[in-house]
């Protein structure tokens, strides 16, 4: 045998041996799956993608690219499976949907947003689907919707232990978030130095520690609209506010004044003037939100489950 040749092969060997992944590319060419007898392969996979929204991002790495590859693979895998399933169950089952009733909901989507055909089109493009790939979807949808009714809607209720249980669980989603009500005085960058603003910050911070009222003091230098309310600018919670900001003044007592805190626009100083302290709401008063939670999570498990004993039902097996 050719020498040169031998160790192109040795080279090979070892490129094999020392990355597994490479060898598994080369395994999944030819195999994704198998639903029943039917075997679905790697160029299945990738003309599949626009059916559900998905495009694989290249990069640099070839390695990072395989395993994007390898995700990428078994996110179509996953989602053409279920609609596999979805479809063999609504047809044993009458349930459809017709070519027309699709027809309708992409037009009604199309609609809902004011869009030509074509604007749909580029729409749908962006979203890395076809119109087609998209109709598809939308079936899938329309038949995951009437399975759910018939197999799991129809046949769970929960009793009011059962929603004050899951209530109790998830209470920090059942609560009034802390509010504060806040004074501030502010002192732009914009048209001064920054050595200019610290100098008047000082000044200001001064009056307020002389015991003057922020009111007064706020009237007098602020530079925000709030100023002519006293630097009063209302009620907050850590949503609204910058976190850092949220971070300095959240746990200031009423009366409290905070030192000065720097943003990208200017020094602030604020004031609290009132706490809403953080408490449950009642359940009384959250039932129609506990019972929707609960029938989200209750839905989402069940199908999961109805989904996994479908797989074994048609002999699902995967190779990824």
């Amino acid at each position: 045998m050719n020498f040169s040749k031998l160790k192109q092969i040795i080279a090979c060997l070892i490129i094999l041996i020392f990355n597994p992944i490479i060898l598994k590319a080369e395994l999944v060419e030819k195999i994704i799956g198998v639903i029943g007898e039917k075997v679905y392969t790697l160029r299945d996979m990738e003309t599949l993608a626009s059916d559900f929204g998905l495009k694989l991002e290249k990069g640099n790495n070839p390695f990072e690219d395989e395993l994007k590859r390898e995700s990428f693979l078994k996110e179509i895998w996953s989602k053409f499976v279920e609609r596999e399933i979805l479809e063999k169950e609504a047809q044993r089952l009458g349930l459809g949907p017709k070519n027309e009733e699709v027809q309708k909901l992409y037009e009604d989507v199309r609609r809902r947003y004011g869009l030509s055909n074509e604007e749909m089109e580029n729409e749908l493009k962006k979203q890395n689907f076809t119109p087609e790939g998209y109709k598809r979807y939308l079936r899938a949808q329309l038949q995951k919707a009437r399975i759910i009714e018939v197999f799991i809607s129809s046949r769970i209720k929960p009793s009011e232990s059962e929603l004050m249980a899951y209530y109790e669980a998830h209470g920090d989603r059942y609560k009034n978030p802390l509010r504060i009500r806040v004074s501030q005085i502010f002192i732009s960058f914009s048209g001064r130095s920054e050595e200019e603003a610290l100098k008047m910050i000082r000044r200001v911070f001064y009056e307020l520690k002389e015991g003057k009222p922020f009111e007064e003091v706020a009237k007098e230098y602020s530079e925000d609209p709030s100023a002519r309310f006293g630097g009063d600018i209302g009620y907050v919670e850590s949503e609204e506010v910058d976190p850092y900001i949220w971070e300095e003044i959240k746990d200031l007592q009423i009366g409290e004044i905070s030192l000065p805190i720097r943003s990208k626009q200017g020094i602030h100083i604020f004031q609290v003037t009132d706490r809403e302290e953080e408490k449950a709401i009642p359940f009384n008063e959250v039932r129609s939100r506990v019972l929707e939670d609960w029938w989200k999570e209750t839905i989402e498990q069940e199908y999961a489950k109805w989904l996994e004993e479908m797989k074994r039902k048609y002999k699902v097996r995967d190779f990824l």
